[in-house]
């Protein structure tokens, strides 16, 4: 038989001469197939990206612009920016729960700077600091510190102030006669304590409305103006709505007026600090049955100090007379009071001063809100970082986020795009579940159907026990999930960003290497004394749990193990342990799938020692076969597989006996593997014996 060749588009017949050229790039193709990055994370309510689709994101810049600065897909690209800077990267937003519950944490600041310094708070891994100036009072400490993490837009959490909540410890009353005619008034005054309590807010009862009447006012009802109405004995009482403290004072009523004959205070002199209050003042009335008991007070100086209802409080250093007076004879006593400079407590707090509190609220709601870290002085005084002498400093962490969210609708729109590093910051179990439906080797991403491959990441943070009980839920060839120390200061999506980019860079530039030792660029490990020991790595990754390692304060991948434990039978199974597998895996199919599917996209199939003529588009077993070990020695060149001449007389390739268009393989790669363990026995010697000196002469 002639040889012919066999042609794509020209003629067979063509007449009119005379030359004619057709491209055929067969034979051409030296590419390699890869599919790029995928982040799914929230984004902020009013972010302009288009939800539920994959979005190409060049720059951490552009995603702060159309996810939200601080949302949460906008800090994962920023993460995975800072370890991948040139790679592929695209985005699946995911909407924010609007019904959902957004976290908050608290900075409560008490005391007085006794000299100026910086209060520096970590907010995951950005620093926020705040200048504080010599006696500045708790709230404007906790202003400056809340300003300044306002000014940081690129934060996941806002910041407000408010003084703290104080609880009412007691009430006392004050003012008013303990004697009236019928018809006369007198005014009682309500004395909440302490003075900086958050609600003064009191009632009045009377027990015989019958003989008396109330008529309370102020903004808390702390002045109550009593009436008489009838001779008799009456108990007015006062009751605070914090705490339900009460104090009474009971008013004799009787039919004819007794007129006052004098009035004298239990103190005659009293000292007082700048800015403090004194106990009340107590007037007492002659006679005891005097009608009317009302009185007044005043200083003689109110500049150096105050007076109410005979509580003294001082303004400046110096000295000031208290009088009262009797609204009835104009009877008076008086008070020397010295006002002393003020005196900070050992503490430094100043006396009356309160506690003030910086609220943050995460930007987006949902329990990935209570995983953003809050840290005081992370670095230490070795880093310059302490709280300023006199200041009192406690941290609440984030608590609280909830919300209602599926990996469903972004799983959805991935459709048949290939992404071989996928990050999930949805963590939960069902969302996992649900990744790994799309995944999955029968009908998912790896099926011979779909063919699209990659590998899902995720991390989260916790103890060892609830680290361990979370990896054992899970036994997924296709999901990493990294575990961290609950003290880490870098918030769980960022570190899958992290993680993310350095594996793409790793990963893309060789498939079979290990991962061990990868820098993750700008996170911030747990601080030392509270990592998990070599121990506890071990039993996280005996559980399906990638783990971390710190070395000169650097967070570094230490090994990216998948979930994968157990066979179906439930025995032991490391075939799907590092995943570095699954990714030569996919490197080995789809560098075979491209010289296959170059080389020979329309050929005739015929059995071995057919007899064609060289130039035809036809392929036999043997051809096939030969292409395969071809590619295989290009993969052992580059260090991928190993062993050809075992895998070649272990490969198998065959026409189908049902199917003559059919050829099947049996494709038997030994991949390469990793180092991960290098073992010295270190049998030394003080001296080598005579023996062992000989055997090398």
């Amino acid at each position: 038989m002639a040889d012919s060749v066999s042609f794509e588009n020209l003629p067979s017949d063509v007449q009119v001469p005379l030359f004619y050229a057709e491209m055929d790039n067969s034979k051409a193709n030296t590419a390699q197939d890869s599919g790029p990055s995928l982040l799914i994370g929230q984004v902020l309510p009013e972010a302009s990206i288009d939800r539920n689709k994959p979005v190409i994101m060049p720059s951490a810049d552009l995603a702060k612009k159309i996810c939200g600065r601080g949302s949460q897909l906008a800090r994962m690209v920023a993460a995975y920016r800072a370890t991948d800077p040139f790679g592929e990267l695209y985005v699946i937003a995911v909407d924010d729960d609007k019904q959902g519950t957004n976290a908050t944490g608290t900075v409560s600041i008490s005391g007085t700077a006794n000299a100026a310094g910086t209060i520096s708070v970590y907010i995951g891994t950005n620093r926020v600091q705040a200048v504080i100036s010599a006696d500045d009072t708790p709230i404007q400490s906790a202003q400056a510190l809340a300003d300044a993490i306002n000014a940081k837009a690129d934060l996941p959490v806002t910041a407000t102030v408010k003084a703290a909540s104080v609880s009412v410890d007691g009430v006392s009353v004050s003012g008013g006669s303990s004697s009236l005619a019928v018809g006369d008034k007198t005014t009682l005054t309500a004395n909440v304590s302490p003075n900086n309590a958050t609600n003064k807010t009191v009632t009045w009862t009377v027990n015989d409305s019958s003989l008396a009447t109330l008529a309370p006012s102020g903004s808390n009802n702390e002045s109550c103006e009593v009436t008489a109405v009838k001779a008799g004995t009456v108990k007015v009482t006062v009751t605070t709505q914090d705490g339900n403290k009460t104090a009474d004072k009971s008013i004799v009523i009787s039919a004819q007026s007794v007129a006052v004959t004098g009035v004298t205070l239990d103190k005659t002199t009293l000292s007082v600090a700048v800015g403090a209050s004194s106990d009340p003042l107590a007037a007492t009335i002659a006679p005891a049955t005097a009608t009317n008991k009302a009185v007044t007070w005043a200083s003689d100086d109110e500049t150096i100090a105050t007076v109410v209802d005979g509580v003294v409080t001082g303004v400046k250093a110096g000295a000031a007379n208290i009088t009262v007076t009797t609204k009835d004879g104009k009877k008076t006593a008086t008070c020397a009071a010295t006002v002393t400079a003020q005196v900070k407590s050992a503490s430094g707090v100043k006396s009356g001063v309160t506690t003030a509190v910086v609220t943050l609220t995460a930007k987006y709601a949902g329990k990935a809100g209570n995983a953003i870290p809050l840290t005081l002085n992370y670095y230490g005084t070795v880093g310059g970082e302490e709280t300023p002498d006199g200041l009192t400093i406690i941290i609440d962490g984030m608590k609280g986020g909830e919300a209602s969210l599926t990996p469903d609708d972004a799983i959805a729109a991935m459709g048949d795009e290939a992404f071989d590093f996928i990050g999930l910051a949805l963590n939960d179990s069902a969302s996992l579940a649900t990744m790994d439906a799309e995944m999955n080797d029968s009908s998912g991403r790896w099926s011979w159907a779909r063919q699209l491959y990659g590998h899902v990441y995720t991390a989260r943070t916790g103890t060892l026990s609830e680290l361990v009980e979370f990896g054992d839920s899970f036994n997924k060839q296709h999901l990493t999930i990294c575990g961290y120390e609950v003290a880490t200061q870098t918030p769980y999506d960022e570190l899958i960003g992290y993680r993310l980019g350095r594996q793409a860079v790793f990963l893309r530039n060789d498939p079979a290497r290990p991962t061990q030792t990868g820098e993750l660029t700008g996170a911030l490990p747990a601080p030392v004394g509270s990592r998990f020991t070599l121990t506890e790595q071990q039993s996280l990754l005996t559980h399906g749990i990638a783990t971390a390692s710190v070395t000169s304060g650097a967070l570094l991948i230490q090994r990216d193990i998948t979930t994968y434990k157990k066979n179906k039978y439930g025995v032991s199974d490391n075939s799907y342990l590092d995943s570095e597998t699954l990714h030569t895996s996919a490197y080995v199919i789809r560098k075979l799938k491209s010289a296959i599917t170059s080389k020979y996209p329309r050929h005739k199939l015929a059995d071995d020692g057919t007899r064609y003529g060289a130039g035809q588009a036809i392929v036999t077993p043997a051809v096939l076969k030969g292409e395969i070990c071809a590619v295989y020695r290009q993969l052992e060149t580059a260090g991928i597989v190993e062993n050809f001449d075992t895998f070649k007389s272990n490969l198998k390739v065959v026409r189908n006996a049902n199917n003559v268009n059919r050829v099947d393989v049996l494709f038997p790669p030994d991949y390469v593997n990793q180092l991960r363990v290098f073992a010295l026995l270190n049998q030394f010697r003080l001296q080598y014996s005579d023996e062992e000196m000989a055997a090398n002469a």
